[in-house]
């Protein structure tokens, strides 16, 4: 009988470069692998469920064994990581997880308002108007995020938004989180008022 050999674990530097290196059809199978395995994950997004493994590796809190190649490793990590995102999930329900409503996870608080002048409520209400077509218009037909924005145009939180937009309490934190980077785009793009 011969003996065991163990592995060596590649660099994280090499995962890097070789990530980097991959060809279209490896990042096409690694973009299929997650859309799977996000199905296992429940409320995970693929593109989220990619990059958090890509992530992982890269920073070596994965490690991929030196005689592994880097696509299987990282479907391995992607059914790891949505496995363990699963099993999360099913330890809340199970544990008759309350929704909790957090002012990160209200989009439009308002806290702090003070009343505007009427040359302010005009600029706001023009503003919002314009805020509110980028982001119908920024959902590029997804019916799912539409549903929650304009749930949430019409003041609707928690359950009641949930109920509304028929999507599952799992599903909001990632929708609001899309929502979210939106509005950061919205916020660095700025409003041209120049363009009536």
């Amino acid at each position: 009988m011969g003996a065991i050999v163990p592995s060596t674990m590649r660099d994280c530097q090499d995962v890097a470069q070789e990530l980097a290196s991959l060809s279209v059809a490896d990042k096409y199978r690694l973009q299929q692998a997650a859309k799977i395995y996000a199905k296992i994950g429940g409320t995970i997004e693929p593109h989220d469920l990619l990059m958090d493994a890509q992530t992982k590796a890269i920073s070596g809190e994965r490690q991929c064994r030196s005689d592994m190649a880097l696509v299987p490793f990282l479907r391995g990590v992607m059914k790891s990581l949505a496995s363990n995102h699963n099993e999360k999930d099913k330890r809340r329900r199970e544990a008759g997880h309350q929704e909790v409503q957090l002012p990160e996870n209200d989009l439009f608080s308002l806290a702090d308002i003070q009343t505007p002048t009427p040359e302010q409520a005009l600029v706001d209400a023009e503003r919002d108007a314009a805020f509110q077509a980028f982001l119908l218009k920024a959902c590029n037909d997804c019916r799912t995020t539409l549903a929650v924005l304009q749930a949430t145009f019409d003041g609707l939180k928690g359950s009641a938004l949930c109920e509304a937009a028929g999507v599952t309490q799992q599903e909001l934190p990632t929708i609001l989180r899309r929502i979210k980077r939106m509005m950061s785009r919205f916020e660095t793009k700025g409003v041209d008022h120049d363009d009536r």
